[in-house]
């Protein structure tokens, strides 16, 4: 059975991403486990950072 367009496409997406998340892996993991060791609790408010210092800088690695 012959493939529509979009299921070509969606076949070439798809490899891609794999290839990308396979040629990042190690680099996803350490990222992942960097914002996982914060201690992001929600906190005192301060100024600019509504849900404390630990969720700011959760964010802050985020992004």
């Amino acid at each position: 059975m012959a493939k529509t367009k979009m299921e070509e496409v969606m076949t070439m997406y798809r490899e891609e991403i794999e290839r990308y998340i396979d040629a990042h892996t190690q680099e996803m993991l350490e990222d992942i486990k960097s914002i996982c060791a914060i201690d992001s609790q929600r906190s005192a408010y301060k100024e600019g950072m509504p849900f404390g210092e630990g969720p700011a800088r959760a964010l802050g690695v985020a992004l």
